[in-house]
C-alpha cells in the first residue's frame, strides 16, 4: 500500500469544556483527541470499520504518559502510527507536542472484533504490515491485586444513552472520565500525569456499575469498574496526578 499515509499528524485546538475546574485538560478530552487521530488515520489507511464491513475496532488498552504539563491554551499536535502486533492485538503509538516541545507519549492496544459474534479475530497480514517504528516503551500494569484488604472509595452510577458510542457500548473516554471523577471526589481536580487502562468487557445502557478507587501513594490511584449485576470487572486502571490550584471563577463568563 505505497500511497497510503503510514503516519498521521493532526493539530487540535482545545476548547473551554475540555478543561477541569482547575483549568487543566481533562483525561477524557485528551483520550478523545487520541481516539479522533487514530480513527482518521485508520480511515486514511482503509482499515476503519467503513472498509471492514464484518468487523470493527475495540480499544483494549491504553498507556499514556505526560512528563510535561499540557497547556490548554496552545494547539496540541498528535502524531500517530501503527507500530506492531501482539497476538490478537494491534498496537498504535502516539507522540504529543505543543510547538516544538514534546509533551507526552501513548501506546494503545486494539482488538479487531467480529460484529455479529462480538469475538476477536486475527489481525490480517495486510494490516500488520502497516507497522512503523518506534514502539514507545511505556509501562502497562493496569490491574491491581488485594482489593479486599484495602480502603476503597466506591462511586455507583448507571450507564446513560449519552455514554454509548457507534459500537453500541460505553465509549472508552467515559470510563476514563469516571476514573478521574472518582479521584476528584476525594482529592479535588488535578492535572493528569500518567494513565494506564485495560478494557476487558462491554457495558450497555441502563446497567448499574460502580467505580472502585484506592490509593497506591499520594498521587497514584488504582481503579476498577464493576458491573453490579454479576460482579464482573469491566475495566482496570491506574492514574497518576499533579496537584494544582483551582482557577478563580470568572464572573463575566457565560
Amino acid at each position: 500500500m505505497p500511497d497510503l499515509p503510514r503516519r498521521w499528524q493532526q493539530t487540535f485546538n482545545l476548547r473551554i469544556d475540555d478543561t477541569s475546574a482547575a483549568g487543566e485538560v481533562t483525561p477524557q478530552a485528551l483520550c478523545a483527541v487520541l481516539q479522533d487521530a487514530a480513527s482518521r488515520h485508520a480511515a486514511a489507511l482503509h482499515v476503519s470499520p467503513a472498509y471492514l464491513p464484518d468487523q470493527t475496532w475495540f480499544l483494549a488498552g491504553l498507556t499514556l504518559q505526560l512528563p510535561k504539563r499540557l497547556d490548554p491554551t496552545r494547539p496540541l499536535t498528535v502524531e500517530t502510527w501503527p507500530c506492531g502486533a501482539e497476538r490478537l492485538l494491534a498496537l498504535r503509538a502516539f507522540r504529543l507536542t505543543q510547538g516544538d516541545e514534546p509533551i507526552g507519549d501513548a501506546l494503545s492496544r486494539w482488538l479487531l472484533i467480529d460484529r455479529e459474534r462480538r469475538r476477536p479475530t486475527q489481525i490480517p497480514e495486510a494490516i500488520a504490515a502497516l507497522a512503523e517504528e518506534p514502539v514507545p516503551e511505556l509501562p502497562y500494569e493496569p490491574a491491581l491485586n488485594g482489593w479486599g484488604d484495602q480502603r476503597v472509595h466506591t462511586w455507583p452510577l448507571t450507564v446513560r444513552h449519552m455514554d454509548i458510542d457507534a459500537n453500541q457500548h460505553v465509549n472508552n473516554t467515559r470510563y476514563v472520565a469516571w476514573m478521574a471523577e472518582s479521584v476528584f471526589q476525594q482529592k479535588g481536580p488535578r492535572a493528569l500525569h500518567a494513565l494506564q487502562v485495560r478494557f476487558d468487557r462491554e457495558a450497555a445502557v441502563g446497567e448499574a456499575l460502580r467505580v472502585d478507587t484506592r490509593s497506591i501513594n499520594a498521587d497514584t490511584f488504582g481503579h476498577r469498574i464493576v458491573r453490579e449485576a454479576d460482579g464482573a470487572t469491566l475495566v482496570h486502571g491506574r492514574t497518576s496526578w499533579r496537584p494544582v490550584k483551582p482557577v478563580a471563577a470568572d464572573a463575566s463568563a457565560g
